[in-house]
C-alpha cells in the first residue's frame, strides 16, 4: 500500500516527500519516509464502516434496521426504508453530495446544518432522491447520515467513538478524526494545493468527518488492512467470525 504525500512547506518550490508503507497478515510493518499525515478524505468512510461493523457484531445496530428508528432531532425526509446496509454500501439513493470542507477562517456548520443544507453549509440538503436499494450511488451523503446515527445511537462524538472503536484497538495512534488534530502536529502535516496553488491555511475542516474527515498516515492505514485481512481470515479479536456470510 502507498499512500501519502506533502509540501515541506506550502508555496515551497521543494519537491514533494513521499511516505511508503507495506505490510502483510502475519508479518512485520515496513514504514519508508516521514510516514507523514495527510487527509484521507474518502479513505475515512473505509475506516468508519470498520466501526460500524464493530457496533453491529455486538448488536448495537442492526444492518437492516431502518435508519429513522435511531436518528433523534433531524430524519431522513421521503418516502420507503433506507437501512444501515445501504448507507454502508451507497445503495441509499440519496442526494449526490461531494463535500469540500471549509478553508481556513470561514465559518464551520455543524453536522445538523449540513444535513438541513443551512448556512453556512456549502451543499444542498441531504435527502432521498432515488428508491432505496435500486441503485449503487457513490455519495458523501450516505456516510453523512451514517455519523448522525451513530451518534445518536451511542451518545459519543464521533472522533471519540471512533477512537475507541478502530483506531485505538488497531494501533493507530497518528490517526483521528478530530479536526484539531492536524493543527496539533503542524510539523509534519501534509499542506495541500487546487490547480498548482496552496490551499490556503494548508487544508480544509472537515465537519463531514465519517465520509471525509479522517486525518492518518500510511503505516495506519496499513495497520487497518492487516485488520481486515485477519478479520477475514477468521483471526480478528475485533470483528470474529465475520466470514464467509456473516454479514
Amino acid at each position: 500500500m502507498r499512500e501519502g504525500w506533502r509540501e515541506l512547506v506550502a508555496g515551497d518550490s521543494r519537491i514533494a516527500r513521499a511516505a511508503i508503507a507495506v505490510g502483510r497478515i502475519g508479518g512485520d510493518l515496513w514504514t519508508d519516509g516521514d510516514d507523514l499525515l495527510f487527509p484521507a478524505c474518502s479513505i475515512s468512510k473505509h475506516v468508519a464502516a470498520f466501526g460500524v461493523l464493530r457496533l453491529v457484531a455486538d448488536s448495537v445496530l442492526g444492518l437492516d434496521d431502518d435508519v429513522n428508528d435511531h436518528l433523534r432531532g433531524w430524519r431522513l425526509p421521503g418516502e420507503g426504508t433506507v437501512t444501515v446496509r445501504q448507507l454502508l454500501s451507497h445503495t441509499a439513493g440519496l442526494t449526490e453530495n461531494w463535500f469540500p470542507g471549509y478553508a481556513a477562517g470561514s465559518p464551520v456548520p455543524s453536522l445538523d446544518q449540513v444535513l438541513r443544507g443551512e448556512p453556512p453549509a456549502n451543499t444542498p440538503a441531504v435527502r432521498r432522491e432515488l428508491a432505496p436499494g435500486a441503485v449503487f450511488r457513490y455519495s458523501g451523503s450516505h456516510y453523512a447520515v451514517l455519523e448522525k446515527l451513530l451518534d445518536d445511537v451511542t451518545g459519543t462524538p464521533f472522533d471519540e467513538l471512533m477512537d475507541l472503536l478502530v483506531l485505538s484497538p488497531v494501533g493507530m495512534v497518528d490517526s483521528s478524526y478530530d479536526q484539531a488534530f492536524p493543527h496539533a502536529h503542524r510539523q509534519r502535516v501534509a499542506h495541500g494545493r487546487r490547480g498548482g496553488v496552496p490551499v490556503p491555511g494548508g487544508w480544509h475542516t472537515q465537519p463531514e468527518r465519517a465520509g471525509a474527515g479522517l486525518w492518518s498516515t500510511p503505516a495506519d492505514l496499513v495497520r487497518l488492512e492487516l485488520e481486515i485481512a485477519r478479520a477475514v481470515a477468521g483471526e480478528s479479536p475485533l470483528l470474529p467470525g465475520i466470514w464467509p456470510g456473516r454479514w
